[in-house]
């Protein structure tokens, strides 16, 4: 390294800002290993809010800088020597090198492509034919995480397996750093015995698909909007002279947007969607008879 200032005071001064915010120090993990680092995930997290503060560094020249080095292909797996150290095909895969690195303490084979965001651009290839276990956080994007890393994973022909995680009473957003802690005593054995589910494969869940000409659809009143939303409704539908559903469904489009990222809704436990709404109205004039003289 042909520079003269040290990992741990290019870490301080990158970090500079949100260390002097009060995070503190989350580790260090040198990507894809120690024996070969390309680069580094700073992490940071703050002791009141929980907030995360994570950023590569790699060295540049003779400069680290805060970025990811440009890969000539798709990006390593974490702790790739200890990967193929293992006597059996059989690893378990977490969101974050953090979580990675607490499953290692206990003797449990792990690794990670990063964040949840990172699952698609990763080189999943070196994992062909294992058997994979996925301990995701709960929250949304950890479940859509596990869902992207699954498809990739089954491509390859291997076997994939959840961490029930609607099952250990995590909070949101808990991963298995949070059920460790609540779990001190916790052994390889135990991580092991944890309940699991087989993800459903998405090419067979498809259900056969409705013709719409073998079903009726039900009339969609203007009162089925409450309060003055239905008056609206029926206003417009009576001044443009189309089917209230018109303007109904329009309304309901308009509200979704307005009310997006204020509010959600959880048909079940663990289970959050946001209020957006994708709405496509379809009006036919086939039987409108126009006047053939018209007075102007």
């Amino acid at each position: 390294m042909n520079t003269t200032e040290t990992l741990e005071q290019a870490v301080k001064r990158l970090a500079a800002k949100p260390l002097s915010e009060g995070y503190v120090r989350d580790g260090d993990f040198a990507w894809p290993d120690e024996q070969n680092p390309l680069y580094w995930s700073i992490r940071l997290k703050h002791p009141k809010t929980k907030d995360k503060w994570i950023r590569p560094m790699y060295l540049s020249g003779n400069a680290y800088v805060q970025k990811q080095p440009e890969f000539k292909g798709p990006k390593p797996l974490y702790q790739l020597r200890r990967i193929f150290a293992l006597p059996d095909r059989e690893i378990w895969i977490t969101e974050g090198e953090n979580k990675v690195e607490a499953l290692h303490s206990l003797g449990i084979p792990a690794t990670t492509s990063g964040g949840a965001q990172s699952a698609e651009g990763a080189d999943w290839s070196q994992l062909k034919g294992w058997k994979v276990i996925i301990w995701r956080d709960n929250d949304d994007p950890g479940l859509v995480y596990a869902q992207k890393v699954t498809e990739v994973l089954r491509k390859l022909g291997c076997s994939v397996e959840w961490v029930d995680v609607a099952k250990l009473s995590l909070p949101e957003k808990g991963d298995c750093v949070d059920w460790l802690k609540k779990n001190p005593e916790a052994t390889a054995d135990d991580i092991k015995a944890l309940p699991r589910i087989v993800p459903p494969n998405d090419e067979e869940s498809w259900e056969a698909p409705v013709v719409f000409d073998e079903i009726e659809t039900p009339e969609i009143p203007a009162s089925l909007l409450p309060g003055v939303f239905g008056e609206l409704a029926a206003e417009l539908a009576e001044a443009t002279e189309t089917p209230p559903a018109l303007a109904v469904m329009s309304i309901l489009g308009i509200l979704s947007t307005a009310l997006a990222r204020r509010f959600v809704v959880c048909p079940m436990k663990g289970w959050k969607e946001p209020v957006n709404l994708y709405i496509l109205v379809a009006v036919s004039y086939t039987h409108l008879t126009l006047p053939t003289n018209r007075e102007v």
